[in-house]
Order: structure tokens, then C-alpha cells, then sequence
């Protein structure tokens, strides 16, 4: 499933998993909020989540973070 996942889609799942909120996601990547939102729900997608809650769950058993 990872696999599926983009290298910007990846950096955007980390730092979500560290507790980043879109706008200082934006900053560190150098791109806009709106682009951000794009990668979270295509994220979220790839990965069947339906919630943040979700992603934490699916990091926790998958032991990404």
C-alpha cells in the first residue's frame, strides 16, 4: 500500500504523523495549503482512510513514524 503512495504524498503522512497542521506542512514543503489538501486526501485514499484517526491507526500497525 505504501508503495502506491507518492514521495510528496509520503513527506505529507509524516509530518501529519509529527503533529503538523496543513499550514506549516505548506511552509516546510514549499507549496501552497490547497496542494497539501490534495496530497492528504489523495493520500488518505491510497491508504483507505477515512479519518485522521485512521491514518494513525494504519501508521501505528504498520509501524511508520
Amino acid at each position: 500500500m505504501l508503495q502506491s503512495l507518492s514521495s510528496q504524498e509520503v513527506k505529507v503522512m509524516r509530518a501529519i504523523l509529527n503533529g503538523a497542521d496543513n499550514m506549516q506542512i505548506a511552509s516546510e514543503m514549499h507549496i501552497s495549503n490547497k496542494t497539501v489538501s490534495t496530497y492528504k486526501g489523495r493520500l488518505m485514499e491510497k491508504l483507505g482512510c477515512k479519518s485522521l484517526v485512521d491514518l494513525f491507526s494504519f501508521a501505528n500497525r504498520n509501524k511508520i513514524g
